[in-house]
């Protein structure tokens, strides 16, 4: 199912964001999303290394989704690759983790809603004292979530996509209380980003 034009899913996006006192257009929360993931994949590549680097995102303190970037060895030479996750994912003990609320990741995430959409994001704060666009993004990531907590009883298979950038895959992890596990595989394009920076001198 292509989130782009799934108006269901947009649809409930929407209304969740405008109840939270947050002006928005349906066609907005696929822009930040994609501007998201691909601003996540430009901050790791400016500091990819031989540390593990990780961008989190989080809700109450508890991380809700992030992404990882690790150098690989292999036979071709040394590379690095990009995974994200939902939940509190294990990552390695030395790796560095950075939070979506770091003003030079949030800049590159606003630069590149600029960039892509001309979508600008000014910088007000909400009554939580959030930033308002780190609260919209826990908001879509949840409003994801739901997609599959209310659609994968139903069908195992389902399928959550936006072409270019990512798909979404889950299953039931328990039926009792309805809880999903979730895993995502970014596109090549956002993989590529990692990988087609400074090559590795080292």
């Amino acid at each position: 199912m292509e989130l782009s034009t799934n108006n269901g899913i947009l649809g409930n996006m929407w209304h969740t964001i405008e109840d939270h006192g947050i002006g928005w257009d349906i066609q907005w929360s696929t822009w930040l999303l994609d501007s998201f993931m691909s601003g996540i994949a430009k901050f790791l590549a400016t500091v990819k290394g031989d540390i593990p680097q990780a961008v989190v995102l989080k809700e109450k303190d508890e991380v809700i989704f992030g992404a990882l970037c690790e150098k690989q060895k292999n036979e071709n030479g040394d590379g690095f690759t990009l995974s994200y996750f939902f939940g509190n994912k294990e990552l390695p003990k030395d790796t560095t983790i950075t939070d979506t609320n770091d003003p030079t990741l949030m800049g590159i995430i606003k630069a590149q809603c600029l960039q892509a959409h001309n979508l600008f994001f000014k910088t007000t704060q909400t009554k939580s004292n959030k930033n308002y666009i780190y609260e919209v993004l826990v908001i879509l990531v949840n409003c994801i979530k739901d997609f599959f907590k209310n659609n994968l009883p139903k069908d195992p298979n389902t399928i959550l996509s936006l072409e270019n950038f990512f798909t979404i895959k889950g299953i039931v992890a328990d039926p009792s209380t309805g809880a999903v596990e979730l895993s995502i595989t970014p596109s090549e394009t956002l993989k590529q980003i990692v990988k087609e920076d400074d090559a590795i001198s080292k």
